[in-house]
């Protein structure tokens, strides 16, 4: 998880128990990270919200923007009568330079342009098959989820 991720995740968390929501295994989580706090842990890296050694704010931008856009791709290739997320039944090859025209322009008027990337069909396809990004192929995303895009 990146440490936006990790933000993203605390700001849920304190949202939860403002509303009284917040689930045993959060209350849990927060207990401990505050007693590691009060025995002098760093709270940047309990709660891991600074950006590790070789990552910086942009990085983990520009993966949350490739996810929204990767997600896109994985609905657009299910079958169109797919019975969890009906999906418009087009190759790897055909949503990638779909996502292109319609997808990326979109993205960057949510996330910018952080690495200044360029997005053309062939590194989408590119990236589709890379064993580190296989997380951003489900078609059902969870907020908990690394590279959560929403």
């Amino acid at each position: 998880m990146s440490h936006i991720d990790n933000k993203r995740i605390l700001c849920e968390i304190s949202k939860n128990i403002n509303n009284n929501t917040a689930t045993k295994e959060e209350m849990n989580f927060i207990s401990i990270a505050l007693n590691r706090i009060g025995k002098d842990e760093d709270a940047n890296k309990v709660f891991e919200v600074k950006p590790k050694r070789g990552q910086s704010d942009a990085d983990a931008a520009a993966r949350q923007k490739l996810s929204f856009i990767m997600h896109w791709i994985a609905c657009a290739i299910q079958p169109i009568d797919a019975p969890v997320a009906s999906g418009l039944g087009l190759t790897v090859e055909k949503a990638c330079e779909i996502a292109c025209i319609k997808v990326v322009p979109a993205a960057d008027k949510v996330f910018g342009n952080p690495n200044n990337s360029t997005y053309d069909a062939d590194y989408l396809k590119k990236c589709w098959y890379q064993h580190d990004k296989k997380h951003m192929q489900d078609t059902i995303r969870h907020f908990y989820q690394e590279d959560y895009p929403y």
